[in-house]
Order: C-alpha cells, then sequence, then structure tokens
C-alpha cells in the first residue's frame, strides 16, 4: 500500500482523494482531543504526526482515522500506566 501524509488543512480533502485512490494514511494526525488520549495512553507527544507503529498493538490493527477516533471518543477512558520497579504497572489516573 503506498504511503498518504496528510496536515491539519488538507485532512478531509487527503482523505478523500486517498479513499478514491485506495491509499491510507500511515501517520495519525494529532488535534486537542487525540491528543489527550494519546497522552493518556503514554505516548510521549513532539510532533502532530504519529506513526501508528508508535501505538500499542491492538491499535495498529487499525486505520489512521479509526486511531483518532478512538484516541478522541474515548480519551478520558484511557489510562496512564506507570510502571513500578518490581515491575508491575499502575492502573490510576496520573
Amino acid at each position: 500500500m503506498k504511503k498518504l501524509i496528510y496536515t491539519k488543512k488538507l485532512a478531509l480533502p487527503a482523505l478523500r482523494i486517498g479513499a478514491k485512490l485506495e491509499l491510507e494514511p500511515n501517520y495519525v494526525f494529532l488535534h486537542a482531543g487525540t491528543r489527550v488520549g494519546a497522552r493518556n495512553l503514554g505516548i510521549r507527544i513532539s510532533q502532530k504526526l504519529i506513526p501508528i507503529g508508535v501505538f500499542p498493538k491492538p491499535f495498529r490493527k487499525l486505520k489512521a482515522r479509526e486511531i483518532e477516533d478512538a484516541l478522541c471518543i474515548y480519551k478520558e477512558y484511557f489510562v496512564k500506566r506507570k510502571k513500578f520497579k518490581n515491575g508491575n504497572e499502575s492502573q490510576c489516573h496520573s
């Protein structure tokens, strides 16, 4: 599959053109809502476009637009997981 990268101004037109050409983006665009969701998953954010491979394995099966939707819709349900010295993970909000 060919790569398609899009920016904020061209997101919707790029997706429409990409869909017509059977192209899918390999990056997730982080706007305000998706940024919160990504942070709550524990993903370090320094850019507006994040490669799909950075996300946890279950997310990698999704398309970029589906990841964006999930991050935005479920942002309050995602919990940052902190690892303790013994290797266990906390499930508490930080």
